[in-house]
């Protein structure tokens, strides 16, 4: 396709500014409320639900009295929400004042901990129920108004000593902490671990990371993290969200969840009880640095409500309930990893076929497998993503957009190209990279995606997945398949460059002389210590010395490299490093001889970061002789990524 420099060049220059951070909440149901409100009802349990508990297949809701007068309040299970929705008999009843009820719900294990605000301490101000029953099985007095939650304990440290039903109270700046089997006391508000912080102790819920045991709370409307150190001991207490205090405004809450590759929370910023409020303004999520993670709700649109809202995550299932305290709606969701994708097909979960990518024997040429796709709005994507793996060597991948021929319905021109690493992995996760040029897609026609590797990656393609696409596959340079066979590709496409495992990409790459995107980007998580952290650069000249250059200085502005370089080039990084290395082609299949799909030269720079602590900042670009080019300086020059170790 024919493109102008310029105007692409200044697109990803867009484009790359942005914050490619998010997350897919995708309804699967609504269960309504309503019912448990009416006190004539057998499972009336107050005014209001307040707290919900969710294990992926029941849900326990938690009431709270708002009748302008005394009334009780209960918890009842929800069984089978999603298909047949059934009330069981509200337990755990009190007597609330007006205003008063529970203020949080947690379960693992069959066991519900419970928090219960009577306005002071009360004989079942934390307490524990068999969830499948309701049978009570301790109690612990207090005053119940700050939630509750589930401590893990501290990964390698002793559970009698860390775990077990954790909960915090006005006035207070320790986490205490119940005996989850007999409710005995483990820690008090006396001697538990410190969790002060300058904002105060107005605390409002409690979460953890059940990995690392790390906390975080909710307190005057502010989000709060600690680093767990030992059984009882934490460190960093700090507000990563940190609005206008609202002290005094109850129903503040938060879930942590481990969504792809985000460490996530969720919270409700309630700083106001009035009507009206926009669940998807008063909604959000962040990572646990505090950095906002943008919510794809795919069009789900629900009505205003009072900001009250409790969030329960299942991860089993990946699945979270969001409780409506307003309007007495549990929406339950499926949760995933979304980066921004301006396309995708069937990634709303991890499930993926068993099966690998059959291997062609005769040369052990590549292996290709497209899939038939349309778009429902004009896009022009840059880079793509696949769920695949290679479990049993380190393989090379490329993906790819074409045509179709409008007289085999198979796939005709290769529209665009991109080669990723797909490293040894027996699980299957997303992998993706940028393509050689933008794609421009138009709605109504036909398009396919297209995975080429060598065979024994992992099927992307979900069992019974809900979109199937119809499937070509080849081997070498032959004619494409005649079948019209179907599969649930998982894929996405991106109208930007390659996100992932990226904080940003920053300035624009230029094009080398036959007409390529030369650009830079990772799929590996860059944690601090790891010795196997790669960046690629894909859609360079090949068998050329390319360089690596690494910068630490964000303020770097992106500088154009003038008339003696490649029109288009700019230098998007400082350098305190520059790492040597030479472009490939990226072989894919074993035989030098056979028809490789790999026009393009790749390069994949290894950075070790052994040394590095969590928290370093780093931006890299590559720079690739083209011997093509005419320029007096003929050095291409790619996007810069910038990363901040884990």
């Amino acid at each position: 396709m024919k493109h102008t420099l310029f105007s692409v060049s200044l697109a990803c220059a867009a484009l790359a500014a942005t914050s490619h951070a998010q997350v897919s909440l995708r309804l699967l149901g609504t269960v309504n409320l309503d019912s448990t409100s009416n006190p004539s009802n057998a499972e009336f349990i107050g005014s209001n639900p307040a707290a919900v508990a969710w294990d992926g297949n029941s849900i326990w809701v938690a009431g709270f009295n708002s009748a302008g007068t005394t009334a009780n309040v209960g918890i009842v299970q929800v069984s089978t929400p999603l298909t047949n929705p059934t009330f069981g008999t509200p337990f755990g009843l009190a007597s609330a004042p007006n205003l008063r009820g529970y203020s949080g719900l947690d379960i693992t294990s069959g066991r519900l901990a419970a928090a219960y605000d009577a306005g002071g301490s009360d004989p079942q101000g934390i307490a524990s129920y068999d969830a499948a029953t309701g049978a009570a099985l301790w109690a612990k007095a207090a005053r119940g108004g700050s939630g509750v939650g589930f401590d893990p304990g501290f990964p390698g440290g002793n559970p009698a000593l860390g775990s077990g039903a954790a909960w915090t109270t006005f006035g207070s700046g320790r986490r205490a902490l119940q005996d989850g089997l007999s409710g005995a006391d483990i820690w008090t508000t006396s001697n538990g671990m410190i969790i002060n912080t300058p904002e105060g102790t107005f605390w409002r819920d409690v979460d953890f990371d059940d990995a690392t045991g790390d906390i975080y709370l909710r307190e005057g409307n502010n989000v709060i993290r600690g680093t767990r150190t030992g059984d009882n001991g934490v460190t960093g207490m700090t507000a990563i969200y940190n609005p206008t205090d609202a002290d005094f405004v109850n129903l503040q809450t938060i879930a942590y969840a481990q969504v792809g590759q985000y460490a996530t929370l969720f919270y409700n910023d309630r700083s106001v009880t009035n009507s009206g409020q926009a669940f998807d303004a008063v909604i959000n999520a962040i990572d646990t640095s505090g950095a906002p993670l943008a919510i794809n709700w795919n069009g789900f649109s629900p009505a205003t409500g009072n900001g009250a809202y409790d969030f329960s995550y299942d991860a089993a299932s990946e699945t979270l309930v969001i409780l409506d305290f307003a309007n007495r709606d549990a929406h339950i969701f499926q949760v995933s990893e979304d980066s921004g994708a301006c396309v995708s097909f069937n990634d709303s979960n991890t499930t993926v076929s068993t099966g690998v990518t059959a291997t062609p024997f005769v040369g052990l040429n590549p292996s290709s497998r497209a899939y038939q796709f349309t778009v429902a709005n004009p896009v022009t994507v840059f880079s793509a993503s696949l769920f695949t793996g290679s479990p049993f060597r380190d393989d090379y991948m490329r993906l790819e957009v074409w045509d179709e021929d409008p007289t085999t319905g198979a796939p005709g021109n290769r529209l665009a190209t991109g080669t990723m690493f797909s490293p040894l992995s027996t699980t299957a996760h997303w992998l993706g990279c940028n393509f050689s040029n933008a794609v421009s897609l138009t709605p109504g026609t036909n398009y396919w995606f297209a995975m080429i590797d060598s065979g024994g990656s992992i099927v992307p393609e979900e069992p019974n997945g809900l979109t199937p696409l119809v499937r070509k596959t080849r081997a070498a340079q032959n004619a494409w398949s005649s079948s019209t066979r179907t599969g649930a590709a998982k894929f996405r496409l991106f109208c930007d460059l390659y996100p992932t495992n990226v904080d940003a990409n920053f300035g624009s790459p230029c094009f080398t002389s036959s007409g390529q995107l030369a650009t830079a980007f990772s799929n590996d998580v860059p944690q601090a210590g790891s010795t196997t952290y790669g960046i690629e650069g894909t859609n360079l000249p090949a068998g050329s010395t390319a360089f690596l250059l690494l910068g630490w200085d964000p303020n770097t502005p992106s500088t154009p490299l003038g008339p003696f370089f490649p029109a288009g080039c700019f230098l998007n990084t400082n350098i305190f490093a520059a790492i040597p290395g030479q472009t490939g082609i990226a072989e894919i299949g074993d035989q030098p001889s056979s028809p490789r799909p790999s026009p393009f030269g790749h390069v994949r720079f290894s950075v070790p970061l052994n040394a590095v602590g969590a928290g370093v900042f780093l931006s890299a670009q590559i720079v690739g002789v083209d011997g093509g080019s005419t320029a007096a300086i003929p050095y291409v020059t790619s996007n810069a990524i910038r990363i901040t170790t884990r």
